[in-house]
C-alpha cells in the first residue's frame, strides 16, 4: 500500500527499548519509519556534571547493553535494516525514506561511544555559540 506521508520517529536506544510498548499497536501505519540510533547505552549521562565520576554510572544510569533491535522489529512486522558506518548509514537511509512499501521500517544505526563523545562536543560548542549569538542579536534570518 502506497501512503501519502511519512512519520519519522528518530530516538535513542534507551528510550527506545524503555518505550517498546508503544509498537504493541496492531495497526503500525506502514509510513511509519525510525531512526534509531544505538550506542549501546545512555551515554548522554557521562556528559552530565559528577555523574562521569559514579561507579554505577556504567551499569546502573547509561544502562551499558549489547542489545539489538532486529528481533523486535521481526515480532512487530517492521522492515530491518542496520548500519555500522556512515557508509552504511548513507546506503541504509533511503531504504527508511523509500515509499514503496506496505510496512513500517526501522533503522537501527549503532554508532561508537568515543565518536559520540567527540560529536556531542561539537554540537555543544555549535548551540552555546547560537544561544550566545541570538541572545545578543536575536534570532537569525532563516532559523
Amino acid at each position: 500500500m502506497l501512503h501519502s506521508h511519512i512519520t519519522l520517529a528518530v530516538i535513542g536506544d534507551l528510550s527506545f527499548f524503555y518505550d517498546l510498548n508503544a509498537l504493541w499497536n496492531t495497526r503500525l501505519p506502514s509510513g511509519l519509519r525510525i531512526l534509531l540510533f544505538n550506542n549501546a547505552g545512555g551515554q548522554i549521562f557521562q556528559n552530565l556534571p559528577g555523574l562521569d565520576q559514579s561507579p554505577a554510572l556504567r551499569q546502573f544510569i547509561a544502562a551499558a547493553h549489547t542489545t539489538t533491535a532486529q528481533g523486535v522489529a521481526q515480532t512487530y512486522g517492521l522492515e530491518y535494516h542496520c548500519a555500522h558506518s556512515y557508509d552504511e548509514a548513507d546506503r541504509a537511509i533511503g531504504c527508511l525514506l523509500r515509499e514503496d512499501t506496505d510496512s513500517p521500517v526501522l533503522l537501527e544505526v549503532f554508532t561508537d561511544t568515543a565518536d559520540n563523545y567527540e560529536e556531542g562536543q561539537l554540537l555543544k560548542q555549535y548551540y552555546l555559540k547560537q544561544w550566545t549569538y541570538e541572545t545578543r542579536m536575536g534570532t537569525p534570518q532563516g532559523i
